[in-house]
């Protein structure tokens, strides 16, 4: 009558789309050992080619490290995805990374999460391979749909997320 003995719809799965224009590469080429070995879980890598990190599906932040260089994000299906922005980032202790979001906010699939100074990054020779990772492995399937080439809209399926 009012929705009250609705049955909720159970999300099984997500689909994860590009968070830059640039390129994809497997998380094996990541050019860090914990990354590509995957002891943080399975994932990708993007070499970006601007400026801004975009959401890559819906979801919650659940995790923003106070140096910026961190986010995790928990998706519709209760899956956990960690963006690493860039390698070696957490040593200039939020330097030149600008987040567009705090722990706790619902992000869309397209919105920024964060702006980083390219500029700065290439003074410090900081490497911005930034590989997204699924960090919640035992209850979920990642399907790899993209993960090598370029990447030319943040719209663009990477990985599929399935709760199995």
């Amino acid at each position: 009558m009012f929705g009250l003995f609705k049955k909720k719809e159970v999300i099984k799965e997500v689909m994860v789309n590009a968070i830059c224009e640039g390129l994809v590469v497997p998380i094996e080429q990541v050019p860090d050992r914990v990354f590509a070995n995957k002891t943080l879980g399975d994932g990708v890598g993007f070499i970006l080619d601007q400026d801004t990190i975009f959401a890559p599906c819906d979801g919650e932040i659940i995790m923003l490290a106070g140096t910026y260089h961190a986010l995790g994000l928990r998706l519709k299906n209760g899956a956990e995805i960690l963006i690493h922005i860039g390698l070696d980032t957490v040593y200039l202790n939020g330097q030149g990374l600008k987040p567009k979001v705090k722990k706790g906010d619902f992000v869309k699939q397209g919105q920024q999460l964060l702006e980083i100074d390219r500029r700065l990054m290439k003074e410090k020779k900081i490497d911005l391979t930034t590989p997204l990772l699924l960090t919640t492995n035992e209850e979920y399937r990642l399907t790899m749909i993209k993960n090598n080439g370029t990447v030319n809209i943040i719209h663009e399926p990477i990985l599929k997320i399935e709760r199995i």
